[in-house]
């Protein structure tokens, strides 16, 4: 079972600081950037060159250790075990225990007791006896505790995707408030799901693979680039029947006039002031215990002019619209 559903926890494998400095560098501002350095140093203008090479290295140096941060941030929160004590059946089908193993263990279909008040569930499990109150604040944003009451038996097939349903689900993740028995045994669950299947396990591969949306400031960023260049052929064609009908310029030399032009228009320093500038965003939000590792969501979140807060399961439905709001004068 184990080899099929792999171990109960949430390990994430986080790339490597080279990987991360690999994909930052695919990015077409900094294959522009290295474009000019390398025409720069060709012309002989070492001096600028160098200041920009200077200024890429430290904003590269900077995403990637942010982005690196933030990501084992996310690997150590998202990371949880503790001890249970599991009942397993035996070749007689008849149920041992219980034994202490460590919740890494679980598979699903595995009986287990509660863990202890105060301890998180380490998989989404369906209570089978017992009763127990949980937070779930991690998962819906409700301070408020839920009460779980165990399943009733029934020749009902059970739909875990009705929410009709929950009431008999305790999700990875949440908190065990207090938990009571009914009758001589301790309050227990079956293993439903585990790792990445659980609730909590979706949320954590939201975060890390976030739902592909139009990225306008890309988009505008490489339009400008496209419209700079076109204008830089426009102007160089207009002027090159000058530059000939003089004759003082080799044809080398009209080719390095022509491809420094688009040094000029589009500068090679942007992106190395864009980066520098989401780094330090980025370190004022994780000052307040924010993580962010798509860092052109920082680009995104500069352009939003309304938020809008109210509790979870009203504001979140996707048919809900905004007709009008009070504004709030914060002194």
């Amino acid at each position: 079972m184990k080899k099929i559903f792999g171990v109960c926890d949430i390990d994430i494998k986080i790339n490597s600081c080279w990987k991360i400095l690999f994909e930052e560098l695919t990015d077409p501002f900094y294959l522009f950037q290295l474009y000019s350095v390398i025409l720069w140093y060709c012309t002989n203008y070492y001096y600028y060159a160098s200041v920009i090479v200077v200024l890429a290295i430290l904003s590269l140096v900077l995403s990637v250790y942010g982005t690196y941060k933030n990501l084992k941030k996310i690997q150590e929160i998202s990371r949880y075990s503790c001890p249970v004590k599991v009942y397993r059946k035996n070749e007689n089908n008849e149920f041992l225990g219980p034994e202490e193993i460590n919740s890494t263990e679980l598979v699903p279909g595995d009986m287990f007791e509660l863990p202890e008040d105060e301890l998180a569930m380490p998989c989404d499990a369906i209570l089978i006896s017992g009763s127990a109150i949980v937070n779930e604040a991690m998962l819906t944003g409700e301070s408020t505790p839920v009460i779980k009451v165990r399943m009733t038996s029934t020749d009902d097939i059970y739909d875990t995707n009705d929410p009709e349903y929950e009431k008999y689900i305790l999700f990875a993740g949440t908190k065990i408030v207090q938990k009571r028995k009914i009758g001589p045994t301790e309050p227990t669950g079956i293993v439903f799901r585990t790792g990445f299947n659980t609730f909590k396990g979706n949320l954590i591969g939201g975060i890390l693979y976030p739902k592909k949306d139009k990225d306008t400031f890309t988009r505008d960023s490489v339009k400008y680039i496209i419209i700079m260049g076109i204008m830089t052929v426009v102007g160089f064609l207009i002027s090159l029947k000058f530059l000939i009908k003089e004759g003082q310029l080799t044809a080398r030399e009209i080719i390095e006039r022509l491809l420094d032009l688009f040094t000029t228009a589009v500068p090679p320093s942007l992106p190395a002031c864009l980066s520098i500038g989401i780094t330090y965003s980025l370190s004022r939000l994780s000052d307040k215990g924010i993580f962010c590792i798509q860092r052109d969501r920082v680009n995104k979140a500069g352009s939003v002019n309304i938020l809008v807060f109210d509790k979870t399961g009203t504001l979140t439905e996707d048919h809900l619209d905004i007709n009008g709001f009070v504004s709030v004068r914060m002194n």
